[in-house]
Order: C-alpha cells, then sequence, then structure tokens
C-alpha cells in the first residue's frame, strides 16, 4: 500500500512537540528496536494507512459469489486511491537512502518498507498513517516431542469416531495438545473431486447454507468438465483426503 508524503524534508528531525505525537503512531515494539540500532539501520516495517476499505455487509451484495467480487474491488479501489503520494515519499526516502524494498498491498491497506530511524519518525508525522509496526519474522510452531502419550480421546471434535487416517496424522495432538481444531479455516482439496454429500463431509461444506440450501458456485471448480453444476468426485481419492484434512 501507498503512503503519502512527508511533511519533513530528509535529515530535519521534528520539534519535540510532534516527536510525541509520532509516538502515538510508532508502535512499542518497534520503538525499542529502534532505540536499539543504529541511526541508520533500516529494519522491517509496516505502515498502516488510517483509511481502510469499508466492508459492511450492508453495502455489499447478498450473493457470495458477487460479495466476494466486490469485497476485493474495494479493497483494491481503497489501495489505490489512498497511496499514490505516500509511495512518492517512500520513492523520496528511497533516494536519498533512508528506505528500500518498498512492498504495498492491498488486502490490508498498508506498505511493508525497510526504514530507518528518520524515515520511521517522518512517516508518523503523516495525518493519512495510523500506525507503523515492526515487520516480525512469525516462527512456526515447534513440534510437540514425539514421546507424548496418545490421550484417549472420548471423540474427535466433529460428529462420529476418529478414523485410523486422522489419528495417523497426529490431529489429536492438535485438537488437545495445541488446542487448535480448525474452526472457521476453509480447506480447497486439489485431487479427484469431493462428494459433498458425504455424511462426514456435508455439515462442513461452505456452499452448505443450512435448511437445505447449497450455493455451489465460488466454492468448487472443475477444470477437466467445466458444464458440471456441483462437485463431484467419480474415483473417491479426493474424498477421502478431504475426511483426513478437515477431521
Amino acid at each position: 500500500m501507498i503512503w503519502f508524503g512527508s511533511v519533513y524534508s530528509i535529515g530535519i528531525r521534528p520539534s519535540v512537540g510532534d516527536t510525541q505525537y509520532e509516538a502515538q503512531k510508532i508502535d512499542s515494539t518497534l520503538a525499542a528496536a529502534l532505540a536499539e540500532a543504529a541511526p541508520t539501520e533500516q529494519l522491517p516495517v509496516i505502515v498502516h494507512l488510517l483509511e481502510q476499505a469499508d466492508l459492511s455487509l450492508r453495502d455489499l451484495p447478498e450473493a457470495t459469489l458477487a460479495r466476494r467480487v466486490a469485497v476485493v474491488e474495494r479493497l483494491q479501489e481503497t489501495a489505490v486511491s489512498t497511496q499514490p503520494a505516500l509511495l512518492q515519499e517512500l520513492d523520496a526516502l528511497a533516494g536519498n537512502g533512508r528506505v528500500s524494498q518498498i512492498r504495498p498491498f492491498w488486502i490490508v491497506n498498508a506498505i511493508a518498507v525497510r526504514a530507518d530511524s528518520i524515515a520511521v519518525q517522518a512517516l508518523a508525522t503523516r495525518a493519512d498513517v495510523a500506525v507503523i509496526t515492526l515487520d516480525e519474522a512469525v516462527p512456526l510452531v515447534a513440534p510437540l516431542h514425539p514421546s507424548l502419550p496418545n490421550w484417549a480421546m472420548p471423540a474427535a471434535p466433529t460428529n462420529g469416531e476418529t478414523t485410523w487416517g486422522v489419528a495417523r496424522i497426529r490431529a489429536p495432538y492438535a485438537w488437545y495438545g495445541l488446542g487448535l481444531d480448525g474452526s472457521g479455516v476453509t480447506v480447497a482439496i486439489m485431487d479427484s473431486g469431493v462428494d459433498w454429500t458425504h455424511p462426514a463431509l456435508l455439515a462442513n461444506y461452505r456452499g452448505n447454507l443450512g435448511n437445505g440450501v447449497y450455493e455451489h458456485a465460488g466454492n468448487w471448480y472443475q477444470a477437466a468438465v467445466p458444464t458440471l453444476t456441483e462437485p463431484v468426485d467419480l474415483i473417491g481419492h479426493g474424498t477421502h483426503v478431504a475426511g483426513t484434512a478437515v477431521g
């Protein structure tokens, strides 16, 4: 995403009053990192724009597929309309060696960039900037030790008994060891297809709107036979994979 031009010329420090205002926009983790860094050292940061896309459901189409298209368009339009001036300033800062690796985003109206302390302070004075955060690396969760006991589970988080395949991939360790059951996550199966009517899958199929209403558009894709109107699996392998993936 693009940020608008800064108030200060490059290399000129802001006044004390403005510095206090900047502090409100510089995340505490970033402030601590800047305090330890050399004055000219560039740190990875994300500059979040104040203006974000309005995704209120009342203003979006009711049809699921049309709504998704509208959301993407609105996110992109917001980025395009709010970022040019900020990108211009970042280009100027880059020309002075203050920033590098500028990467605009649109899913969140923000820009990732490597910036030194003076550049961060200048960006923080902008009225269109909400907050500047440190772009930290997020470590992977370390796997549980293989010697952990196989807990006697009363039941899996879904209806029915835990199958061999689900147990084999050690899903219960995620459920009970990490407290993760996949709620709210959508899984796409790229295989031979999926039998969406399978009793172990139907309740969690994204196209199942409830009360016997189903919407397949936008919830599956068949490249081989594009004329098909609903998910199919003539082999069964994809359905098996889906069962393992969603537990």
